[in-house]
């Protein structure tokens, strides 16, 4: 049943359509998408990473999360905006920003416990509220595209979330495409529930195809394979920081990591696309071949001040090839039956206990300790461990 639903998303992969799109004037080079208002060089169309943190954000090593910070949304908002209007200024059309930028990437084991969760629920955003509202302004005021990264509070749970963004045909802008995350990854299990296994599409704007995911997204088979499969001439893979601060066992930082990653995703995505790599710290911008057209990896306060985001200037008409799906290259989802087929014998056709979507809300997080099936969990006099997660088997893998 699992590889039905998978053959037949693939199947179905929707792209948004737009409107007609023509040049400005007879002989001019700018164009022009008339249902938004949205004009762009296709020979010199400009891009953002943004690299500078959330406000107040703390870097701190991947195994080591005990540092917590208060998050401000609303300071951590006020931000953007200026940065999407001084990107707009200096030509950008389209900018990225970090997983879970709004209001950033949480510590998961912290000395308060839940309590810190509260201060980090008061500072998430709903679908359409005020917060998003005002952040969706500023996108409308530069009649720019982007992507957002937040942690969506909706159904009183919280979700990983990446939104496609850009101006709408009755003059503002908002939401063109949802991306949960569906399965959060390690410690993230203990925050936000799994998001929906149909958000993975790219979209096609009047510009050319975008695509997203979020950090360990690129490396999960299911995830990297649902989305390099669909045809895009611009990837973004939102990762949450790039800082300096190596791992206790390992000289490697999390941006080497993360890069890592997303070069390896896009060497085998269908159509070769540029892509962006935004983190609090670090950036990259990547060419169709792989090579980095910009990059900065120093996350000292001074230089994230001094450059808030990195840009680069891509030729369209040479660069974005036909998007069209191949139902001949190994990307593409004509794949899937080889993977199918190709399983070896002794991998067990059944559903396990984690196929399911795992749901909990914020009451249950901020009233004891939601601990992943990966980890023991310890309950304190204050604070109870909540079951949400299946029992995992000892004798059975589990990723």
């Amino acid at each position: 049943m699992l590889f039905i639903s998978l053959a037949t998303l693939l199947s179905t992969a929707a792209v948004t359509a737009h409107a007609a799109v023509a040049p400005i004037t007879s002989g001019s080079r700018m164009k022009r998408d008339y249902a938004t208002g949205f004009e762009w060089d296709p020979e010199a169309f400009k891009v953002a990473a943004v690299r500078k943190p959330p406000v107040g954000f703390v870097y701190h090593a991947l195994s080591n999360q005990s540092t917590w910070y208060n998050y401000d949304l609303n300071a951590t908002i006020a931000q953007s905006i200026e940065i999407i209007h001084q990107a707009a200024s200096e030509g950008a059309k389209f900018i990225a920003f970090p997983e879970l930028y709004f209001p950033g990437y949480p510590a998961f084991r912290t000395p308060n416990g839940p309590n810190d969760f509260k201060q980090y629920v008061s500072q998430t955003m709903e679908p359409d509220g005020p917060e998003w509202n005002t952040l969706m302004q500023a996108f409308a005021n530069t009649k720019m595209y982007g992507v957002v990264g937040w942690a969506q509070r909706a159904n009183d749970s919280l979700f990983m979330t990446q939104s496609l963004v850009g101006p709408l045909a009755n003059g503002s802008a908002g939401t063109i495409w949802k991306h949960e995350k569906f399965r959060p990854s390690g410690t993230e299990r203990s925050l936000y529930s799994d998001g929906l296994l149909n958000t993975i599409r790219a979209q096609k704007l009047p510009f050319g195809t975008v695509s997203m995911l979020q950090c360990w997204e690129h490396v999960y088979p299911e995830s990297h394979f649902i989305s390099s499969a669909q045809p895009a001439n611009i990837h973004v893979a939102s990762f949450p920081f790039g800082n300096d601060v190596p791992e206790t066992d390992s000289e490697g930082t999390p941006y080497s990591y993360w890069r890592s990653a997303a070069i390896a995703y896009q060497a085998g995505a269908a159509a070769s696309p540029f892509m962006l790599l935004p983190t609090a710290g670090a950036a990259t911008i990547f060419s169709g071949g792989g090579s980095p057209l910009n990059e900065s990896v120093s996350n000292l306060k001074a230089s994230t001040d001094s450059m808030p985001y990195i840009t680069a200037v891509i030729n369209t008409t040479e660069s974005f090839q036909d998007t069209t799906y191949s139902v001949n290259a190994w990307y593409s989802y004509g794949a899937l039956k080889h993977i199918i087929e190709g399983l070896p014998d002794g991998m067990p056709r059944r559903s396990g206990p984690f196929f399911g979507r795992i749901l909990f809300t914020i009451q249950q997080f901020t009233t004891g300790y939601i601990w992943p099936p990966t980890l023991s969990c310890m309950p304190t006099s204050r604070w109870p461990c909540i079951k949400i997660w299946p029992e995992r088997i000892q004798k059975d893998f589990m990723a």
